[in-house]
């Protein structure tokens, strides 16, 4: 977990977690929730509850009617301290809801097992929270998804197809494929989705998506293998051999980002999880 300023590992996290003080303080200076709200009525600064998790308010005044008639009125304010939030409506407690975020971000898959054993939950509800988790990170790849590259830039690409198998065997039957790319270094990539993985379908994402004279790292997949080196350096992993030195990451990125994935609409999901938290995305 990662963001301007500090760098946090699944242990670093567990104790700023042990405390629900040091936890909101650690919502608090990320964004995640709000110390201080205004009265909608009065326009006044409302300090957080932390105890009772809420933002609460009873004041009693005078209101001056008509010259010498007064009225006594109350302002009564109250709000959960995490309406309009992450985590609005979650039924777990904070604790447990952050903890089983920050697993689904800093460990590899597979998860499932872990997420039971550690936190006694049933199969449903954390199934359910990474689908939110991946959710998110979706959004976010579709609103930040930009142009990628240029001279000396290093752009991973890669592919998926999406779909079912008869009785879940043999050969894929019917699906649509995903095309992503990110940036080494940089919190930018791209996914979309492309018809097939065909050379036009993949060079038409490819000069939409990623500047002239970048280098272009993906397999050995033989649509790739016309790329115009003239306007892009190619670089290739052969999956069937020993990857070597600094381009192992390239290889093992991508059978680590697709042994994760669900056979359903999530799989989008996982590509953009996998793309955003390349990009430090908290």
């Amino acid at each position: 977990m990662e963001c301007i300023g500090c760098k946090l590992n699944i242990f670093d996290f567990g104790v700023i977690t042990e405390t629900k003080e040091s936890l909101f303080n650690f919502l608090f200076e990320h964004k995640v929730l709000s110390r201080t709200i205004r009265c909608n009525r009065r326009e006044e600064p409302i300090e957080s509850d932390q105890d009772n998790e809420n933002f609460r308010r009873r004041r009693y005044g005078t209101d001056v009617i008509e010259k010498r008639r007064r009225k006594v009125s109350k302002c009564s304010f109250y709000q959960s301290i995490y309406k309009g939030t992450w985590f609005e409506q979650c039924r777990m407690p904070i604790k447990t809801s952050t903890r089983l975020t920050s697993m689904w971000i800093l460990t590899n898959p597979p998860k499932h097992n872990m997420a039971i054993e550690s936190f006694g939950l049933s199969y449903h509800t954390f199934v359910d929270w990474f689908s939110f988790c991946r959710e998110v990170c979706l959004d976010w790849c579709e609103k930040n998804s930009i142009r990628l590259g240029g001279p000396g830039s290093v752009v991973e690409i890669d592919g998926a197809k999406i779909g079912k198998r008869k009785y879940n065997r043999g050969l894929w039957l019917e699906g649509y494929w995903i095309f992503g790319g990110y940036e080494r270094f940089t919190p930018k990539g791209f996914v979309v989705q492309v018809p097939d993985r065909t050379r036009e379908s993949l060079f038409s994402v490819i000069n939409e998506w990623i500047e002239p004279d970048t280098t272009i790292m993906s397999d050995c997949w033989k649509s790739y293998r016309t790329l115009d080196e003239r306007v892009f350096e190619h670089l290739s992993v052969n999956h069937s051999r020993p990857i070597q030195t600094e381009w192992k990451g390239c290889g093992e990125m991508y059978d680590l980002k697709y042994r994760d994935m669900e056979q359903d609409n999530t799989t989008q999901m996982d590509i953009s999880r996998n793309l955003s938290s390349k990009g430090s995305i908290l």
